[in-house]
């Protein structure tokens, strides 16, 4: 449980610094949550089924149209952005933004948070 708080933490921490951010969430690969930091009234439970299903979409579609392994989902909205990648076998990493982000920068915050939540993960399995 002490590991779960020190992502939870340092989801906070990421929320709070990164312009733009105002949702990470940690799912299982089954869908069900895990850890949140959100600045959004949003039904975790919600949010973590349906990355699950995007990520499961994504999987089959990218390696049935010959794309390799799947990296991250990307949905662009109205009003701004989802983004979603596999920590481990375990875990994604979904993060919602305003639109007038910096994806790149997004992108590489999401790189840091999954590899620091994946040497993590392992101690609490």
């Amino acid at each position: 449980m002490e590991r779960f708080n020190e992502i939870k933490n340092f989801l906070q921490k990421e929320s709070m610094n990164t312009t733009g951010v105002e949702a990470i969430t940690l799912v299982s690969v089954e869908g069900l949550p895990l850890v949140s930091a959100t600045s959004l009234k949003v039904d975790d439970v919600a949010v973590s089924a349906m990355t699950s299903a995007m990520l499961a979409i994504g999987e089959k579609a990218s390696k049935e149209l010959e794309r390799g392994n799947l990296i991250k989902i990307l949905v662009e909205g109205e009003k701004g952005y989802i983004v979603a990648t596999q920590v481990n076998s375990s875990a994604i990493l979904t993060v919602l933004t305003k639109k007038n982000v910096n994806l790149g920068l997004i992108f590489l915050k999401m790189k840091q948070l999954a590899n620091k939540i994946s040497n993590l993960l392992p101690k609490i399995s």
